[in-house]
């Protein structure tokens, strides 16, 4: 017998006693492969019904590897705005496109010069 889709969820609670560990109840076996890898995270109880069958595990674990995350928008200064338009700007020149692809009827060890566009 297994969980309903909507029942099978994860739960995450913390407090500022909580020594920086947030308290995690799940019934998603993803989430669970997750916690297993999280340096810190500790499984406390698995969860079964009278059957034996699993219904979820508690975690404790660090919150900062568990909170959703929403790193922002990044800030970009001019300089590095300038580099990624040059750099841009090198991707869409056919010239230094076909020596990157290496695609040319001259040889591996072929000049500049002696590149021709092959179609």
């Amino acid at each position: 017998m297994s969980s309903d889709i909507a029942e099978r969820e994860t739960s995450i609670t913390w407090s500022d006693a909580d020594n920086g560990l947030a308290i995690v109840w799940t019934a998603q076996r993803p989430m669970v492969t997750r916690l297993a890898k999280i340096r810190g995270a500790e499984r406390v109880e698995v969860h079964r019904t009278e059957a034996g069958v699993w219904t979820g595990e508690t975690w404790h674990a660090p919150i900062g590897a568990v909170l959703p995350r929403n790193p922002g928008r990044r800030t970009y200064t001019e300089a590095q705005r300038s580099a990624m338009r040059e750099r841009a700007r090198k991707l869409r020149s056919p010239i230094e496109k076909s020596e990157r692809s290496g695609h040319s009827s001259a040889g591996p060890g072929a000049t500049r010069e002696e590149f021709t566009t092959v179609p």
